[in-house]
C-alpha cells in the first residue's frame, strides 16, 4: 500500500471539502418550476409538480496537483390534493431525488 503522507492527506480532504462546495451547494440552489400533472382517472384529485437540477464541472489545481470534478443533482416533488368528504382533503408527496459525482486526483509521485 502507497504511503500518502500527509501532504496527501491534506490534499485528499481538501479534495473532498471542495466537491461537497462545488458540486453539492449550487445544486441545491437550483431554480424550481411549477408544472400541473393530469390525472388519467376521473376522480377530482389535483396534482401539481416542482423541479429542479443544478450540476457543477470543475478543475482545482494545486500546486503541482489537479483535482477535477463533475456532479449533478436533481429533484422531483409531486403533491396530490384529494378531497375525502366536504372541508376535508387528503395531501399526499411524492418525492425523488438524485445525485451523481465523480471526481479525479493526480499528482506526480515522489
Amino acid at each position: 500500500m502507497a504511503n500518502i503522507g500527509r501532504k496527501g492527506a491534506w490534499a485528499a480532504t481538501v479534495g473532498v471539502a471542495l466537491l461537497l462546495a462545488f458540486a453539492v451547494v449550487p445544486a441545491l440552489s437550483g431554480a424550481a418550476s411549477a408544472a400541473s400533472v393530469t390525472s388519467a382517472s376521473a376522480d377530482p384529485a389535483h396534482q401539481w409538480a416542482y423541479g429542479g437540477e443544478g450540476w457543477s464541472n470543475n478543475t482545482v489545481v494545486l500546486g503541482n496537483a489537479t483535482i477535477t470534478w463533475d456532479g449533478m443533482f436533481g429533484w422531483v416533488v409531486i403533491f396530490t390534493v384529494t378531497p375525502t368528504a366536504p372541508g376535508v382533503w387528503m395531501l399526499e408527496e411524492q418525492r425523488t431525488v438524485g445525485i451523481t459525482i465523480s471526481s479525479t486526483f493526480s499528482s506526480p509521485m515522489r
